[in-house]
């Protein structure tokens, strides 16, 4: 099975995470720090990280767990109402990036793009929900 990590702080975004990937056949698992992600990091399987910009000052904190990062799927969460942007904050380990706010359809092809880079395929689920809603 496919495990895909969930980082934010933000309860609403977490939600709508939830409910697009687990609609199209995802298993998520969720945390809400930076600690959290570092912790799972060091102790279990992860394939892919959707981690929210919000939760690292400038992302430099992510290169200390850079290693970790290589090796999985990395989706970086990012508004520019934050102040945050592509190409201030560019490293190399981050595969993607989504603005918010997501489309389900973004997400999904994200998500599905991210995962296949890594030799993963996705779930039946979400290839019915793809095609339920005539998505790419």
């Amino acid at each position: 099975m496919i495990k895909i990590v969930v980082a934010s702080n933000e309860p609403d975004l977490r939600a709508l995470i939830e409910i697009i990937l687990k609609s199209s056949g995802y298993h998520c698992l969720f945390v809400e720090n930076f600690q959290e992600v570092v912790t799972l990091l060091q102790n279990s399987s992860i394939d892919l990280l959707l981690f929210r910009a919000t939760l690292v000052d400038n992302g430099r904190e992510l290169v200390a767990i850079e290693p970790e990062l290589q090796k999985i799927g990395v989706i970086w969460l990012v508004t520019k109402r934050y102040g945050v942007d592509e190409e201030r904050v560019h490293l190399e380990f981050i595969d993607r990036y989504l603005w918010i706010p997501i489309s389900p359809e973004e997400l999904i092809d994200a998500v599905r793009d991210v995962l296949s880079k890594y030799g993963h395929s996705e779930p039946s689920e979400a290839t019915a929900f793809r095609r339920k809603y005539r998505l790419k």
